[in-house]
């Protein structure tokens, strides 16, 4: 190979690095324009693996299903738990609160893509087994665009339901 034939690879390169990484920055900044949707329950996912949701059937789509956040107490009190360890997060902002639900959205470090979050208080039913938990925080993560998140959603989901583990 001359040095000709490097310059012009080195040059594609360069070049084709700089279309795909602005074409990133594009779609990060199409997100960023979208308001939040609103729900008032968990939403399942769609077809795109860039979401899990606990809400989604965990026989028929496996690779979107994540378990619920057991908790103890009361809802009111595992929410805000919970929004305390969101609200630690780099790039989370709560949208809404309240008695029964949270929602969020978080801007990934690195393009500005925005993940949606979605978290619903539910009671669990009494069979009478003590110690069992007094309910469980349904939960849904979703990337706004794009098809793929490399698991992102699903990290980030067992990471939070670990660390409330931790302080419940």
């Amino acid at each position: 190979m001359t040095l000709a034939h490097v310059r012009i690879a080195l040059c594609w390169g360069v070049s084709l690095t700089a279309l795909v990484v602005g074409g990133l920055s594009w779609l990060a900044h199409l997100s960023t324009g979208l308001p939040p949707p609103l729900w008032e329950n968990v939403p399942v996912c769609g077809v795109t693996p860039n979401c899990v949701s606990s809400k989604s059937p965990a026989t028929a789509a496996p690779r979107f299903y994540i378990d619920p956040i057991p908790f103890h107490g009361g809802a009111p009190e595992a929410l805000r738990t919970l929004e305390a360890l969101l609200s630690s997060m780099p790039g989370m902002v709560i949208v809404a609160a309240g008695p029964s639900s949270i929602q969020a959205r978080l801007r990934s470090r690195v393009f500005g893509f925005i993940d949606d979050l979605y978290f619903k208080a539910e009671p669990a039913p009494r069979h009478g087994q003590p110690g069992a938990a007094e309910g469980v925080i349904h939960c849904y993560s979703a990337s706004r665009v794009g098809y793929w998140d490399f698991g992102a959603n699903r990290r980030r989901i067992a990471r939070l339901a670990a660390q409330f583990a931790a302080v419940q």
